[in-house]
């Protein structure tokens, strides 16, 4: 599969078709606040925000295939993304500020592009999407 693709398919599985209803969402809400994602100090407004973190496993081409609370994946790959809260975006998530693998191996190239460009594709969107 073409890595434009699965960036696409990977983007409606995180945006949802309003930005706001999408399984990467939905799965965020069963997620503890703070915990492990800690907070994160906006400079720019000179605010702190409580932060949420998933994990997906992903296809070594990147193709997001579950979001889960396991990190064991035999077949494919495990990654986690932090969010950001805030109230002022629609769907109370900001943006994306850290992306890391549970794996112990390297990653493959495709899957580490695809994900960068998956989370730059999210970041913009939703920073679109700011109330006000």
């Amino acid at each position: 599969m073409a890595k434009s693709t699965i960036l696409e398919k990977n983007l409606e599985k995180m945006l949802g078709t309003d930005l706001v209803n999408s399984e990467f969402h939905d799965f965020l809400i069963t997620e503890s606040v703070v915990g492990n994602a800690g907070t994160y100090f906006d400079e720019k407004t000179g605010k702190e925000h409580l932060c949420v973190a998933g994990n997906c496993h992903v296809t070594g081409l990147g193709e997001i295939l579950e979001f889960t609370n396991s990190i064991n994946c035999e077949e494919n790959y495990s990654v986690g993304f932090r969010v950001v809260l805030d109230r002022n975006y629609k769907s109370g998530y900001s943006r994306i500020i850290d992306c890391y693998s549970h794996s112990c191996e390297k990653l493959p190239k495709q899957l580490t592009e695809v994900i960068a460009g998956t989370v730059m594709g999210y970041n913009y969107k939703m920073e679109k999407s700011k109330n006000g």
